[in-house]
């Protein structure tokens, strides 16, 4: 059945089923990494955050960041000690977890929600915030671009499709003013190869054209001699 927004919100069956998977499924990752965390995942791996042992690799940090998220219990905090014990076959060192959690717990207040989506309250539809941001699906691991959806890059989307449009608006006047000058720059063409036949026929007339005598008998126009082989003495 369709999703339908109610006053009293009820989850849609896809977020009951993830739900339900989570306690099913232990070994099932729903969180995906995104630019704040892959900034965070970088800094544990350089040293940058403090941390010198063995790097970890990132489907076990989504992993980690994600038990934290399942370990939730009516808007309360899991304990550290019990994640440590929960995770000590996930991580290659001890101190990952602890740095995690207060990444993750700085990173729950920043967000004011959980980093899980379908863990996530619904959305108010009334909220300038939230207005055409859709949820994207899993990508295929190593596939992953570092993408964030929310109403400024919508916005930022919405002015370059715009952009796109005005462009594609100012090649086609471009191509339709190159267009006119290759026609005229044709019937340019013709015209001078017009005006030059023109001007060889009447050239042609006048060098063929008898002579004329004026009032005295004098010749006023003498053609030009006419080549001819040299006759003997």
């Amino acid at each position: 059945a369709p999703f339908v927004q109610t006053e009293k919100y009820t989850a849609p069956p896809a977020a009951i089923a993830i739900k339900e998977r989570a306690g099913a499924e232990a070994g099932y990752v729903d969180w995906d990494i995104d630019p704040a965390g892959y900034a965070f995942f970088k800094t544990l791996n350089d040293g940058s955050a403090g941390y010198s042992g063995p790097a970890i690799d990132e489907p076990a940090f989504e992993r980690v960041i994600d038990t934290f998220e399942k370990a939730v219990k009516a808007d309360t905090l899991p304990p550290l000690p019990g994640l440590e014990a929960a995770l000590a076959a996930v991580v290659p060192d001890k101190a990952l977890v602890s740095l995690s959690y207060n990444w993750w717990v700085g990173r729950r207040k920043q967000l004011a929600m959980p980093l899980v989506r379908a863990l996530r309250p619904a959305p108010d539809p009334e909220d300038a915030d939230v207005v055409c941001v859709a949820f994207r699906p899993r990508v295929a691991e190593g596939a992953r671009r570092m993408r964030s959806n929310n109403k400024k890059t919508f916005t930022l989307l919405s002015q370059l499709h715009a952009e796109f449009k005005r462009l594609a608006t100012l090649l086609e006047l471009v191509s339709r003013r190159e267009r006119l000058k290759l026609e005229l720059h044709r019937s340019a063409g013709d015209y001078t190869e017009g005006a030059h036949r023109t001007l060889i026929g009447r050239l042609g007339r006048i060098a063929h054209r008898p002579p004329a005598y004026d009032e005295g008998g004098l010749v006023a126009h003498k053609p030009a001699p006419s080549k001819s082989p040299s006759q003997p003495r």
